[in-house]
């Protein structure tokens, strides 16, 4: 802080205030700089993704929530089919000349999110017309998220001793 001699209380309170101000912009622009970091970082993940499997949560319609796996190899459109145990699929599909993800039950609809994107998005889906509000929240599992959670599930199997996990 610089603060000229002689300077009244006033004026360095003054100047105690504009390098506390100074420093609270510095701050914010380096949380700023770290979140467009991590956002490039999972962008960049999710282009080369190709998830072991997605979570559905949140969904009005609660058939529709859960895990949806890999539907053996099944691709649709260019993208993989999953589904979840109730029956549900999640998959891209192109229809009357638009595409996107379609989560239900052939041949009804329940959540949809029109792209061209081969990877379920997050958020913003939309209840279509055989489901309830509110649309789900969509997470992506990907193969070694999927391996680490096994481990960590088998690791505290053993620590208590059930060596059949």
């Amino acid at each position: 802080i610089v603060v000229p001699e002689g300077a009244s209380e006033e004026e360095q309170m003054a100047a105690l205030q504009r390098a506390m101000e100074e420093e609270a912009r510095n701050k914010q622009r380096e949380a700023d700089e770290e979140a467009r970091r991590a956002a490039a970082a999972k962008a960049e993940r999710i282009a080369q993704s190709d998830p072991w499997c997605y979570v559905l949560s949140g969904a009005g319609t609660a058939a529709a929530n859960g895990t949806y796996m890999r539907d053996g190899t099944a691709v649709k459109n260019g993208a993989r089919v999953y589904v979840n145990e109730r029956g549900f699929l999640l998959s891209h599909e192109v229809v009357g000349g638009g595409e996107g993800w379609i989560v239900g039950v052939a041949p009804k609809a329940y959540y949809g999110f029109q792209t061209t994107d081969k990877l379920a998005p997050e958020e913003g889906w939309a209840v279509q017309e055989h489901g309830s509000s509110p649309a789900p929240r969509v997470a992506h599992v990907e193969p070694l998220m999927a391996v680490e959670a096994a481990k960590r599930e088998g690791n505290a199997a053993f620590k208590k001793g059930d060596h059949a996990a």
